[in-house]
């Protein structure tokens, strides 16, 4: 059973196969060996198998008998010529003895490969490009030298092996579809990676056939096109971006005839590729350019140079346009011109831009030369580079004697340096278009006569050619200061003229109240009733300092003009003016004031006229009675809190709030107008003062309403970094004891009658004079008699005369350690406010009582 299993297995191998006996007798033959040379058993192999015996010891299968050793040889069928390799394999059989197998398989296919492979392995291993042969079931018979170089594998490992482990995913499957096309015949191409290396190559496949035609395997070579591909692509962006670019490019042949145009080139000029190619360029020419214009581009490109410049042509329709063209001449490997490469930008917008500035320019030029303001630039340097006619009349220069001049000639001396500092500013943070109120120092200019003036300033900077030029323009705002005077003025009229109704009421009673005491004291004393007149004299003392406040009250009230700033309290200012201007009304203040307010540098009068005109605004709105809320706080403008128009810094916030009838949103805006009023008697110069005082304080006030609910107003007036000192009070002593000699003179000769019997009781030596010619003199003539008085007293303002401002400096010049005290009743005077700037030791204002100008004396002789 096993022989016969055995026997079918032979009989299914692809070899013959027959076994013998030590002497040659066939005693077994396969299937395939009966299809070669018959049926031999019983027979001598040689009889059947086509092989020569010359002796024993040449026959292989001798040596297998002999050496019990495997032998394997080739050998060629002398009829068929088929190539057949022999194995020789001794073997014991348990009943004959040793016997040998010999197995012969058919290689006449792959002798034939192998010849072929043969004849062209020195020729295909100086080829550069892979070439690699396979056998008609994909195993690599053989490779060439640059095999490695583009797969990454060694020869030694491939060879006899698939080749599909050389590529991978996609790649793959392109590799097995070029192998199985060619094993069909046909000639195939595809692009594909090996996996080592990731080489893009070329592969070309074509089949292996023998001397017969029959296929016998594939020859594939392979061209490694990574680099060209990279380069194809680079190509293929160029030529994406030529015909995708937004600029025309037209190539043309050396003779100036076109042979392409990009997208960009049709959708210019209208004309398709087909209507321009083999034409020439001249098909755009609007005959606009003179006949030179071409020669002289000719005559460039021809010579091996670029050409560039601009062409004034026509479309394909008609229209006429701007080109701008830079042409280049394109060399061949002979060194010969072979092309011109145009690219044309459509520059008709930039040039219409160029004209429209070129005319804005000039109607630029007229404004500058018609502008009442003058307009000046000035460079880096701080010099004059442009002055218009506005300028030469505000300042007096012509131009031709103020170009190239410093800045500062325009300047008054004492704010030059002020105003390099604002430059300074100006060019290292760009704080644009400043007004000049604004900032104290940009306020005046001077003209070539030397006359100063106020002016109203803005700034802006800009680059040419590199370097900073900054210009202003300026406007002589002379005219406008003396209508806001003016607009002030005519408003305190109008305030005093809606406050005359409670002031005449208040004075009336003080007027009730001494007519009725001095009437009283004298019927008292004439009764001889003297304890009983003294109290009547002391009530008429009482209204008369009502009276004396009342007048402070409306001098304060009634102030205007350029502030005149010291150290003070708000909380002290807040008070007295809204309560004064509310005097026989059915409104009341309920105030909120911060204990702790920063002091402000402000002139008291007349934020003491904005207190008020806002109050009588807000008393007006509330027709039917009310209550305005009144507070006072500091705030500090930083980016936590953060109030548009204000600059950074500390303020003291004071806000007052009605519950009247409100503002419109279309009126809000205009409120601070001058001359806009919505009342039927109203002059519109109440907030347009009020915006101007607090603006000038350098300070801001903004308002917010909404109608049927209230209006409310805030102001920011900047807080001062000094603190303010409270004085001491000084305590009322009784009896008045004083001492030294005093010189007092005024013109109202029952004021010095006054000062004389009041001081002289209070034990002072008083000389009285009725004008500064007479002061003068009482004073030299007790100089020179060694008896000099320790103070004087000067009225301020003496009708005809030159008052207490002039008598002080002749003083000074007779005697520079005098000792005097300003004497007025408007109390408000800058001399009254700053005494001391004016060589004064002292103030006393009128009307006066017998303490104050006692302690005011004592301090200054004692001092």
């Amino acid at each position: 059973m096993e022989r016969e299993t055995l026997f079918a297995v032979l009989d299914r191998l692809p070899a013959f196969v027959y076994i013998r006996t030590r002497d040659y007798i066939l005693t077994y033959c396969n299937k395939l060996f009966k299809e070669y040379f018959g049926d031999g058993v019983g027979k001598p192999c040689y009889d059947v198998f086509p092989c020569n015996k010359e002796s024993d010891k040449e026959c292989t299968a001798y040596s297998s008998y002999n050496d019990k050793l495997f032998n394997m040889w080739e050998w060629k069928h002398p009829e068929t010529k088929q190539i057949f390799l022999i194995y020789d394999y001794p073997f014991i059989d348990t009943n004959r003895g040793i016997l040998v197998l010999k197995l012969g398989i058919d290689i006449t296919d792959i002798k034939k490969a192998e010849s072929s492979i043969l004849k062209y392995k020195t020729i295909i291993n100086n080829i550069r490009d892979l070439v690699y042969i396979c056998d008609t079931d994909g195993n690599i018979l053989f490779v060439n030298n640059v095999f490695e170089q583009l797969t990454g594998s060694k020869p030694e490992e491939i060879f006899g092996k698939p080749f599909a482990p050389l590529f991978d995913g996609d790649d793959l499957a392109k590799a097995k579809d070029l192998y199985e096309r060619t094993l069909k015949g046909e000639i195939c191409k595809a692009e594909i990676s090996f996996n080592a290396t990731g080489k893009l190559c070329e592969c070309n496949s074509f089949p292996l056939r023998d001397e017969d035609g029959n296929i016998i395997g594939v020859i594939c070579t392979a061209i490694d096109i990574t680099a060209r591909k990279e380069a194809e692509e680079h190509i293929r962006t160029l030529s994406q971006a030529v015909e995708q670019s937004p600029v025309a490019v037209v190539i043309t042949d050396n003779m100036g005839d076109i042979q392409y145009v990009n997208p960009q080139f049709t959708r210019t000029t209208g004309y398709e590729p087909y209507e321009a190619i083999g034409k020439n360029p001249r098909i755009l020419k609007a005959g606009l350019q003179p006949y030179n214009f071409y020669t002289r581009l000719w005559s460039t490109i021809c010579a091996g140079y670029v050409w560039s410049g601009k062409f004034h042509n026509k479309k394909k329709n008609g229209e006429l346009y701007w080109e701008y063209q830079s042409i280049s001449p394109v060399i061949g490997e002979n060194g010969k011109i072979i092309n011109f490469v145009a690219v044309k930008i459509d520059d008709t917008e930039r040039v219409n831009a160029e004209n429209e500035i070129r005319k804005i320019a000039q109607r630029f030029s007229r404004i500058l030369s018609l502008s009442d303001d003058a307009i000046i630039s000035i460079n880096s340097e701080q010099q004059i580079i442009l002055f218009n006619n506005g300028a030469e009349r505000i300042f007096g220069y012509r131009q031709s004697e103020i170009i190239n001049k410093p800045i500062t000639v325009l300047i008054p001396e004492a704010l030059r340096a002020k105003h390099r500092k604002h430059i300074e500013n100006f060019s290292n943070h760009g704080i644009r278009a400043k007004r000049l109120d604004d900032r104290a120092y940009l306020l005046r200019g001077v003209r070539k006569n030397g006359e100063e003036f106020p002016a109203e300033i803005s700034i802006s900077k800009f680059k040419e050619d590199g370097k900073m030029v900054y210009t202003a323009i300026l406007r002589d705002v002379t005219a406008r200061k003396r209508m806001e005077e003016e607009v002030l003025k005519a408003q305190k009229l109008e305030a005093v003229g809606i406050l005359a109704g409670g002031i005449a009421h208040d004075f009336n009673n003080i007027l009730t109240a001494v007519l009725g005491n001095a009437n009283l004291s004298t019927l008292l004393i004439r009764s001889g009733d003297t304890d009983k007149a003294l109290d009547a004299l002391y009530n008429i003392e009482r209204a008369t300092k009502r009276a004396t406040d009342l007048t402070h009250q409306l001098l304060t009230f009634s102030k205007g003009g350029s502030p005149v700033r010291k150290l003070s309290s708000i909380s002290s200012i807040i008070k007295d003016p809204a309560e004064f201007a509310l005097r026989g009304s059915d409104v009341r203040c309920e105030f909120t004031i911060s204990p702790d307010l920063w002091s402000v540098e402000l002139d008291e009068g007349q934020i003491s006229q904005v207190i008020g005109n806002l109050v009588i605004n807000a008393n007006q709105a509330m027709p039917n009675g009310g209550i305005i809320t009144i507070s006072a706080e500091n705030i500090t403008n930083d980016q936590s809190r953060r109030t548009v128009g204000l600059n950074p810094g500390r303020y003291v916030m004071i806000s007052i709030a009605d519950h009247g009838t409100g503002i419109t949103e279309e009126i809000l805006p205009k409120i601070f107008d001058p001359y806009f009023t919505t009342k039927e008697t109203g002059s519109g110069l109440g907030l347009a003062s009020v915006y101007a005082i607090i603006n000038k304080h350098g300070g801001l006030i903004t308002v917010k309403s909404e109608l049927h609910v209230g209006t409310t107003f805030y102001i920011y007036l900047p807080a001062s970094t000094q603190e303010l000192v409270k004085e001491k009070e000084k305590a009322e002593t009784m009896p008045l004891v004083g001492h030294g000699k005093i010189l007092a003179m005024d013109d109202e000769e029952n004021i010095r009658e006054l000062l004389h019997q009041v001081l002289s009781l209070a034990g002072y030596n008083v000389v009285c004079a009725k004008d500064s010619k007479e002061t003068l003199n009482l004073y030299r003539k007790a100089m020179e008699l060694g008896e000099p008085f320790d103070v004087v007293i000067t009225d301020l303002t003496i009708p005809g005369d030159i008052g207490g401002k002039g008598v002080i400096k002749k003083l000074q010049e007779i005697d520079s350690k005098v000792k005097a005290i300003v004497f007025s009743g408007y109390s408000n005077d800058p001399v009254m406010s700053h005494y001391k700037q004016y060589g004064f030791k002292g103030v006393i204002t009128k009307p006066f009582d017998i303490n104050s100008i006692h302690a005011v004396l004592e301090d200054i002789i004692n001092g």
